[in-house]
């Protein structure tokens, strides 16, 4: 059977504003959601494309499918659907696409040359199951075929992937190189058709094999511009164990006979000297694009680490592309060596630039006053003198700073980011990379390209590259030159802006955190736990989630609640009393294993709780569907707190709800030992709007480095996750609303207070009732607090509502 990837399954959510902090403006970065591998590089019919490993759910690695863009300059990108789709719990991990200009699939005619992807089908479980499939495209790549044969190469493995395949013209055959990555072997096959592959040999271990293999790549280059003297270069990337620690990408260069490659000079047993492609952290799994024009092989590498990927202070989106490099083989001091530089067309975004006259640098910092910017391409050229080190320190201001050196007693160049901005995510980024670069004429050329949150470092004639992330503040724009312990020179120093690829903010629209009212009929889906309270009164139903879908549905919202109770006594109470309450029980699972949730409440003098949170619970695998995933992309809003997120299965089902709907409201509610830095910071970035009272709000200060003042925090996190609404509640003083940038105060409604469990709750569906109805942030601000005083009148958190309280909320 053939299987059509839909692109109605990849349907794009609302664009964001691509000015969002640290959002790159000259690297490709996906719209929302996680990115990794650079996949299915290939030119054809003007259009570079470029697919991506891509987790169309999340902000978080997972889901593994084929995102798509198109660019006819690999810098412009116009964003496509999904390409290949996970499907079936298959995942279609990296791989690589070709033009099929002789039709030896049959997919097309010779009028119509198919577009073929060869891709690793990756299947979890333990263990897992890896093998190579087919995909074919007869329309320039906007929609995919599998082929009714996949897999093509099956060797019954767990680890066999990222299939990399080129025509070889002499033998006129295709030839495969695929990675077996714990055995660090690099292997290679041959096809007439791309159906049928025959193994032909092996390479490896060699060179650096800390980590393991993924992602080859295998090209022929002249040496030094002459097209009769030719090298061939097989690009490995490991992970880890590179220059930085972590994942790189190294390469061998050699011969290749079109069954074998032979490395020159050749490796031995043992051997682990290592070329490296970049001796920064962020650069690997780096492959090139099969068919560029006039014979130009240009390199793409993932701008990331495995080590913190995941945690890298990005919304809604997560992970960039570093530049596309030209890359070319020259013979350097009587070796054979690949270099590199960004892509001519780089140069067509420059804007007015600036000159700086050579000068001395005494020892010392020397801000440069006349330069300044968050996207600068600069050239420079110093001169070594008595100083031990000297360069440039970009992107500085407030404390941030990254410096781009040369250490002239080891002949060292040098990116530390130690003090780049915020660097407490992991504790691996705070760091100084170095590689060696000999200056036998006594100067150091650098070119800098810094954007947002990256700066990538091309020194000599290219042949040293470092590449790494930075996440300074945006104001920190300034340009500083320095020297330590003697003198340098500044030769010369040209610097320009550079202008975003991406089109204005007021061109691309962002989603608003309260979907417009007119969809009315549209639910609004509470996910996560469903428990009971066992409080002095007695056992209350209960559970954030539920305790705002209650309050929804009892001011006239359709509402869907998704959690799971247990196949118990407790459990089936708790669907009783849904249907009693006029919620659906549909999305509420049911566990055979797993008991219903129950809390432990203890009230002090005024009525303030603390709570013991029993485990295990059935609420903590809340298992993700494909009807729940169409739910939530159809849904007014979802509203998801922290505490479900404690456990793997209901936090990935959370977050892809979350990610999947075009307003994701976060119910923070940090109970511990369930108040993990980094899982807020995920929850976060697939957020719109937030919700979280004083306390939370200084502990997330703290965490994420917001500074002080209620509203200057509020601000900054705003500002730093692409927040559209932020709410504090604040006790018995009341609430404020951030809104789009506007502010609003309520001093709070009186109450006598008997328990608070649940307040925070009805005052969260009381604003999004109020806002999703239009009515303005003050009326909206004031239904809620009224709300939440009424709640906070009675014991537990769903009491039944009265005619006053109707009457003063205008229903």
């Amino acid at each position: 059977m053939n299987d059509t990837a839909s692109p109605s399954t990849g349907a794009l959510p609302p664009a964001p504003t691509y000015a969002e902090r640290y959002r790159p403006q000259v690297h490709f970065t996906p719209p929302v959601n996680w990115m990794n591998d650079p996949n299915g590089l290939v030119y054809y019919d003007g259009e570079y494309h470029l697919f991506y490993q891509h987790n169309p759910h999340g902000n978080t690695w997972g889901h593994m499918s084929w995102g798509h863009a198109v660019s006819p300059d690999l810098l412009h990108w116009e964003h496509l659907p999904l390409a290949i789709p996970e499907a079936d719990g298959l995942m279609a991990f990296s791989g690589s696409a070709v033009v099929d200009w002789h039709n030896t699939t049959g997919f097309g005619s010779e009028d119509t040359p198919p577009l073929v992807a060869l891709f690793t089908g990756h299947r979890p479980g333990v263990p897992a199951r890896e093998d190579q499939r087919l995909a074919y495209s007869l329309d320039r790549g906007r929609t995919w075929t599998l082929y009714e044969g996949n897999p093509v190469l099956d060797l019954g493995r767990s680890d066999f992937r990222d299939p990399k395949v080129f025509w070889h013209a002499p033998d006129r055959r295709w030839v495969m190189a695929i990675a077996l990555p714990h055995e660090r072997r690099i292997e290679f096959y041959a096809s007439p058709d791309l159906k049928r592959w025959t193994h032909l040999s092996t390479f490896g271990p060699g060179g650096a094999t800390g980590g393991i293999w993924e992602c080859p790549d295998l090209f022929e280059l002249p040496v030094d511009g002459d097209p009769a003297h030719t090298r061939w270069v097989l690009v490995v990337n490991l992970n880890p164990g590179g220059p930085a620690g972590g994942s790189a990408a190294q390469y061998f260069v050699g011969h290749f006979d079109g069954t074998t490659f032979t490395p020159e000079p050749p490796i031995s047993v043992g051997d682990t000297h290592a070329r490296w492609l970049d001796w920064g952290a962020d650069y690997y799994a780096a492959v090139s694009w099969s068919g560029a024009p006039d014979g130009e092989r240009i390199l793409l590498g993932w701008m990331n680490d495995w080590r913190y990927a995941n945690a890298i202070p990005t919304a809604p989106w997560r992970s960039a592309q570093a530049l596309p490099r030209r890359v070319e083989l020259r013979t350097l001091e009587g070796h054979v060596t690949l270099v590199q530089q960004p892509i001519a067309a780089l140069q067509s975004l420059r804007q007015s630039g600036t000159t700086l006259a050579g000068r001395v640098l005494a020892p010392g910092t020397h801000p440069v006053d006349e330069l300044r910017g968050t996207t600068l391409e600069i050239e420079a050229e110093f001169a070594l003198g008595t100083a031990t080190a000297f360069g440039l320190a970009v992107r500085v201001g407030g404390g941030d700073e990254t410096r781009v050196g040369y250490d002239a007693a080891t002949a060292t160049l040098f990116v530390d980011r130690m003090r780049s901005g915020d660097t407490r995510f992991h504790p691996a980024f705070a760091t100084r990379h170095g590689a060696p670069l000999p200056a036998p004429d006594g100067r150091v050329r650098l070119r800098i390209i810094v954007d947002a949150a990256s700066v990538e470092v091309f020194a000599g004639d290219g042949h040293v590259t470092i590449t790494d992330q930075i996440f300074p503040a945006p104001s920190s724009d300034g340009l500083a030159l320095f020297a330590e312990g003697g003198t340098a020179q500044l030769l010369s120093l040209k610097a320009w802006p550079l202008a975003s690829v991406w089109p204005a903010p007021s061109v691309v629209s962002a989603p608003s955190p309260v979907p417009d009212p007119s969809a009315a009929s549209a639910p609004i889906l509470c996910v996560g736990e469903v428990l009971w309270d066992s409080m002095p009164a007695g056992l209350f139903l209960g559970g954030a989630p539920l305790n705002v879908a209650y309050h929804l549905r009892q001011l006239g919202r359709e509402v869907r609640l998704v959690s799971r109770v247990g196949d118990d006594a407790l459990g089936h109470e708790v669907l009783r009393r849904l249907e009693r309450a006029g919620l659906a029980t549909d999305a509420v699972q049911v566990d055979p294993e797993r008991p219903t949730g129950f809390v432990r409440v203890e009230l002090d003098a005024e009525g303030s709780p603390s709570y013991e949170i029993v485990r295990p619970a059935a609420w903590d695998a809340i298992t993700l569907t494909d009807a729940l995933r169409a739910t939530a992309a159809q849904a007014r809003a979802v509203v998801f707190g922290s505490l479900a997120e404690r456990d793997a299965v209901s936090r990935e089902t959370v977050r892809a709800l979350a990610a999947a709907s075009p307003c994701a409201v976060f119910d923070v509610n940090l109970r511990p030992p369930f108040d993990d830095a980094d899982a807020v910071r995920q929850s976060l970035a697939v957020a719109q709007a937030v919700k979280l009272n004083d306390d939370e709000l200084r502990t997330m200060a703290g965490w994420f480095g917001l500074g002080t003042g209620v509203r200057a925090t509020i601000d900054a996190l705003a500002e730093q996750f692409g927040l559209r609404m932020v709410c504090l509640t604040r006790g018995g003083e009341g609430a404020a609303l951030w809104h789009e940038g506007r502010w609003t105060e309520h001093p709070g409604c009186p109450a006598d207070v008997r328990d608070t469990v649940g307040a925070g709750d009805a005052f969260l569906a009381g604003l999004l009732a109020a806002l999703l109805n239009g009515e303005d942030d003050a009326a909206a601000l004031h239904g809620a607090c009224t709300l939440g005083a009424f709640v906070a009148g009675r014991s537990g958190a769903t009491p039944a509502y009265d005619a006053d309280l109707r009457a003063a909320l205008g229903h």
